[in-house]
């Protein structure tokens, strides 16, 4: 086993403690209450929203939970620094909406407007050198050049057209 294999397999053997650690209702809930201080839940208020990959490689996160309908917590534990973390972070919150979306029958396509929890992400990161690691990050402080891009460009522009088809049309 090569150095690159090694490493690999330290990863996979953090990701996988985590992961199984954190599954569980018991231990969800103790890490919300530490990360929540003063606020008091129970495993029965833990529902389990984590992305998997069951057969292909696709999209996955460490741990999503539910609080009771308030709150989506992702959290993802990290053995070395990257900025993408904010944005693997969003992709992996948008796939969790789209899911609790569907789990909760809200269509998208009404015009109702849908109800959501409040998100909180969070990484955890496990080594030593915490040099250039900042306290938190977003998407905006990371990616500024692209969001006032999009925030210029993306616009949703609503337009009224009213189709006369059958307008040469008389029925009887």
């Amino acid at each position: 086993m090569n150095i690159t294999e090694t490493s690999k397999s330290k990863y996979t053997a953090k990701d996988s403690v985590f992961r199984n650690l954190f599954g569980i209702p018991k231990y969800a809930a103790q890490l919300y209450i530490e990360l929540h201080p003063g606020e008091n839940i129970t495993e029965n208020d833990i529902e389990h929203v984590t992305l998997e990959s069951v057969i292909m490689a696709t999209l996955y996160n460490d741990i999503g939970f539910k609080v009771g309908n308030k709150i989506i917590m992702l959290v993802e534990q990290q053995s070395s620094w990257t900025e993408n973390i904010v944005v693997r972070m969003f992709v992996y919150l948008a796939e969790t909406y789209y899911d609790y979306f569907e789990d909760t029958k809200q269509s998208l396509y009404i015009s109702k407007k849908v109800k959501f929890p409040k998100p909180e992400l969070y990484v955890i990161y496990s080594w030593e050198d915490k040099k250039n690691v900042p306290e938190k990050i977003s998407l905006k402080g990371e990616y500024a050049k692209i969001i006032k891009t999009i925030r210029k460009t993306i616009i949703l522009r609503i337009v009224f057209i009213i189709f006369h088809f059958f307008r040469s049309y008389s029925y009887n």
